[in-house]
């Protein structure tokens, strides 16, 4: 099922579709972020429960915003990378094991697989087309330790989307 189709509810099928991407994502930063550790040593569990709470707290953001603008027209795929984003980077479903744990790169993986999952699946943006200009580490950085919230972070998306090119 396209991720296109969730542009107003995040029913089970389309929940499902960005969990195993989601998954996908954590393993393809865990492999290619490790800098200290053998990858034969990455032990990284992904809990179901923070996922579906992530997801069922973006559904409810959805609702939310949606009946606030009380339109049809629906809400950006910006708006709604940026409450998945939010949400998955709250909830961090990435759990580490002791040797991940002492790897600097590794320790930002729930915020770079959220902004990533959110970036690649509704905004069809490569976040390492982003990344040669220090544009994730600074997202990174606001959604961790500044106060971002999830519409600040679909405006912060809106831009990506409108110098797409020029990123």
């Amino acid at each position: 099922m396209p991720i296109d189709d969730l542009l107003l509810e995040l029913n089970q099928a389309t929940i499902e579709e960005l969990t195993r991407q989601y998954v996908e994502i954590v393993r393809e930063i865990a492999n290619s972020m490790s800098t200290h550790i053998s990858k034969s040593n990455i032990d990284i569990d992904i809990s179901k429960k923070s996922l579906s709470l992530a997801f069922a707290e973006a559904a409810a953001d959805l609702r939310i915003i949606s009946m606030r603008r009380n339109t049809t027209l629906g809400i950006s795929p910006a708006k709604i990378a940026g409450i998945v984003a939010f949400r998955l980077a709250r909830f961090s479903p990435v759990h580490l094991c002791h040797a991940a744990l002492e790897d600097d790169t590794l320790l930002r993986i729930n915020e770079l697989a959220a902004l990533a999952l959110a970036l690649k699946t509704i905004l069809h943006i490569n976040i390492t087309d982003i990344s040669k200009k220090y544009v994730t580490m600074e997202l990174q950085y606001n959604l961790v330790r500044r106060h971002m919230n999830q519409e600040t972070l679909g405006m912060v998306f809106e831009t990506l989307l409108a110098t797409k090119n020029s990123v």
